[in-house]
């Protein structure tokens, strides 16, 4: 087994409890075990460090307060994780695979919030680091790749993750990497002779080439019966066809706001960004079923790097409880709001749960004082798909606004 390469500094108060709590017991196996384990791989997310312990196999959630819990088991086969990154939601983690090495028994796995786990990447040889470039590309170090060997000099490689998981070589004859992270400037850092002699060590800066520019916009296809658009002299931009029946059919302004970008083809998706909301087009389907919302809430705070999962959870007692993320609607005036409003698709009077659901989503926090983009400290509770915030002093219906997601995100998204 390989000797640690360092752990990120953690406040004194936590410290003891780290090394007490989540060091699994002395392991009397054989082998390349070692008796009290090794921290080999960490990274952060918002106030959340995901830690890999390699010996033991597991992947272990830290809060900067103390609190630790166990996010997934990777025990089963010894597989020595010793890598662990975040990206879009998920947790990835990379393992040195069968040891003495053995040429394409490494993988990185995908692990989802809720704890499912996939393979992202098979086929790899003795993973000691992963990383996602800017432009969500996955980069993976291979301290070596020589087979029924110890690592060995000279065989060491940086490579990406390409279409359909084909590995494209960035670096090669390296000698025992063993870290890897992108710096500022948008290269490669790769630390070389990582257990070697004294004064042997190298950080190498690896020039990668620039992702491929964003595929263009294609042509729109036929949303449905041709109508006309509808301009908006407050942001310049139009709705029409199924968008437009959609918008004034669930809620229009107040729900959705004004259209702050033209309906775009990406890769497939016909989308459009408004105020509080996207409207993704799936024309397969028959209407209401046809436009679908984006999962605003969910993507702006990952953008934010909060990780939603790690957020207090309510008492299963609480009134409107969802067992689905742990979460209430504790607040009146918030449940008032979610339960009036919702997509109309069964035909009935009222609103329904699902037709809620199928508007906001899960709460996905529990009512909290947060600062809105005004600066204001307001009343907020998070769902999938839209945020809450609590206005006392507005005149009734005004109590309750959503947060304006779809501006927030406008930036980021191509022109």
């Amino acid at each position: 087994m390989m000797r640690s390469s360092g752990i990120a500094a953690l406040p004194d108060s936590c410290l003891p409890q780290f090394l007490t709590v989540s060091r699994p017991a002395p392991v009397t196996a054989g082998g390349d075990y070692e008796e009290f384990g090794e921290f080999f791989g960490i990274t952060a997310v918002g106030d959340t460090l995901y830690v890999v312990e390699a010996n033991s196999g597991q992947v272990l959630k830290v809060t900067t307060d103390g609190k630790i819990s166990r996010f997934f088991d990777l025990s089963v086969g010894h597989p020595v994780p010793t890598t662990v990154a975040y990206h879009d939601g998920n947790v990835y983690v990379g393992n040195l695979g069968l040891f003495p090495v053995a040429r394409g028994s490494a993988q990185v796995l995908q692990i989802t919030p809720t704890g499912r786990s996939s393979v992202a990447v098979q086929g790899l040889t003795a993973v000691t680091s992963i990383a996602f470039d800017t432009q969500g590309r996955l980069y993976v170090l291979e301290t070596s790749t020589v087979d029924k060997e110890l690592p060995k000099a000279g065989t060491g490689r940086v490579v990406r993750v390409g279409t359909a998981g084909a590995l494209e070589e960035v670096a090669t004859g390296l000698t025992y990497p063993i870290g890897m992270a992108f710096g500022p400037d948008g290269q490669l850092y790769v630390s070389n002779f990582a257990y070697s002699s004294p004064g042997a060590g190298q950080v190498l800066r690896i020039n990668v080439e620039p992702a491929a520019s964003p595929v263009p916009p294609l042509p729109l296809p036929k949303t449905g019966v041709a109508g006309t658009p509808v301009t908006f002299p407050e942001t310049g931009y139009s709705l029409e066809d199924a968008f437009l029946r959609y918008w004034q059919a669930n809620g229009g302004l107040p729900v959705f706001g004004y259209p702050i970008d033209s309906a775009q083809q990406v890769a497939g998706q016909v989308s459009q960004l408004l105020e509080r909301a996207r409207f993704e087009l799936h024309a397969e389907k028959a209407a209401p079923y046809n436009v679908l919302l984006g999962r605003l809430g969910v993507e702006t705070l990952h953008r934010e790097g909060r990780d939603w999962t790690t957020f207090t959870r309510a008492a299963p007692s609480a009134a409107h409880y969802f067992p689905q993320t742990g979460h209430a609607i504790t607040d009146d005036a918030f449940w008032r709001y979610w339960s009036e409003h919702g997509l109309e698709f069964d035909g009935r009077p009222g609103t329904s749960n699902a037709e809620s659901l199928a508007l906001f989503g899960y709460p996905i926090s529990e009512p909290q004082l947060e600062t809105n983009a005004a600066g204001d400290s307001v009343l907020t509770q998070w769902f999938e798909r839209a945020r809450f915030e609590y206005h006392p002093n507005n005149p009734q219906p005004f109590t309750v606004l959503l947060g304006r997601l779809g501006a927030d995100l406008r930036p980021e998204r191509g022109r």
